[in-house]
C-alpha cells in the first residue's frame, strides 16, 4: 500500500512541476503534507481547499497544489476510488475491504471485540485523517452488509418468498434467507 501511494504522490507532484522529484522528495512531502478526507467529504472549508501551498519541498523544487489535492493519492491507492469493484481480486483489495475481509473470517463471538482493538502500523499510517476514514468506511461496510459473507446471493435472490411450491401446493420454505437460519417442521401431534 506504501509503494502504490508513493507513486500516485509522484504522478501528482509530477503534473505541478517540470523538475524531476527523487523518490526522498516525494516521500518527504507525502509524510508533511499527505492527509486523508472523512467518508462522504469531497472537500473540507472552502478556504483550506483553495489555499495554496507553495514549497511544500524543503529542497529547491517549487511545487504549487492546492490543499485539496493532497487527499486524492489516498483517496486512489487505499481506497481505491473510481476503480470498479470488478476489477479486485481476492487479495488485492482496498484497506478497507481488506479489513472488513479478515474481521468477517474471524469467530462471531470475538469480532466486536478485534473491532475495538484495531491497531495501525506502518510508515502511512500516521497520515492524519487515516485511521478514523477507515473506521468510518469498516462501519458503513458492516451497516450495509452485516456479518454475512455471501456477497450476493444469485438466482436464488428471487426464491426469497416465504412460500414455494412442490408438487402443485404451496409450502413455507424451510430456510429463511433473511436469518440465515433453518426453519424445523413441528412433529405432528
Amino acid at each position: 500500500a506504501g509503494k502504490l501511494l508513493s507513486e500516485c504522490f509522484a504522478n501528482m507532484l509530477d503534473q505541478n512541476t517540470e523538475q524531476a522529484l527523487t523518490f526522498e522528495d516525494v516521500e518527504e512531502a507525502m509524510t508533511r503534507m499527505g492527509w486523508c478526507r472523512e467518508r462522504g467529504n469531497e472537500q473540507r472549508d472552502t478556504d483550506q481547499s483553495n489555499a495554496t501551498l507553495v514549497n511544500i519541498l524543503p529542497s529547491t523544487v517549487n511545487v504549487q497544489i492546492p490543499f485539496n489535492r493532497l487527499a486524492e493519492p489516498i483517496e486512489e491507492a487505499l481506497f481505491a476510488r473510481g476503480t470498479a469493484s470488478s476489477d479486485f481480486d481476492d487479495h488485492d483489495q482496498p484497506l478497507h475491504l481488506l479489513m472488513y475481509s479478515a474481521l468477517l473470517h474471524l469467530p462471531q463471538d470475538i469480532r466486536a471485540l478485534c473491532v475495538s482493538r484495531l491497531i495501525f502500523t506502518g510508515g502511512i499510517s500516521n497520515t492524519p485523517g487515516l485511521k478514523t476514514r477507515l473506521m468510518q468506511e469498516l462501519e458503513v461496510l458492516i451497516t450495509k452488509r452485516g456479518w454475512d459473507a455471501v456477497k450476493n446471493y444469485g438466482s436464488a435472490q428471487g426464491k426469497r418468498g416465504k412460500h414455494f411450491e412442490r408438487n402443485g401446493e404451496k409450502k413455507e420454505m424451510p430456510f429463511d434467507m433473511e436469518s440465515n437460519s433453518v426453519k424445523f417442521a413441528e412433529e405432528p401431534k
